[in-house]
């Protein structure tokens, strides 16, 4: 995504989450795009910065290992609270939450461009009101 793309969009990253997921992801296209928006709302962009800075320091990388079940867990509550869950969309998004977040971070720590383009695609997010 860094190198690629030079303003990148939601849809963009969207898409490149959707690609590096596979299958799954294409079949539940929109809700991986939800879980998307939500990981842009959830995401702890400082300590995430933090922890890009000095990613080579063991309790850096602990600290990325540790936050990726407490975002997938924060992004899963939001969607609950504001959908609610059938239990077809509990599936979906156990399915999708964590390859989100994980793939989310793949592209936040792939460059310092990657983390500026998710840095503005964060802000737009952050600033538009939801759905």
């Amino acid at each position: 995504m860094g190198d690629a793309l030079v303003t990148p969009t939601l849809d963009d990253l969207c898409e490149a989450i959707r690609e590096a997921i596979g299958e799954p992801a294409a079949t539940l296209a929109h809700t991986c795009d939800v879980l998307v928006e939500e990981t842009c709302r959830q995401w702890p962009e400082r300590t995430m910065a933090n922890y890009a800075r000095r990613l080579n320091s063991e309790a850096n990388g602990a600290g990325v290992l540790e936050a990726i079940p407490v975002i997938t867990a924060r992004v899963g509550e939001q969607i609950e609270a504001r959908w609610g869950l059938l239990p077809s969309h509990a599936a979906a998004i156990k399915l999708l939450a964590r390859g989100v977040v994980i793939e989310f971070a793949n592209v936040w720590f792939s460059s310092v461009e990657a983390r500026i383009g998710i840095r503005a695609i964060i802000e737009v997010v952050r600033h538009t009101p939801r759905a």
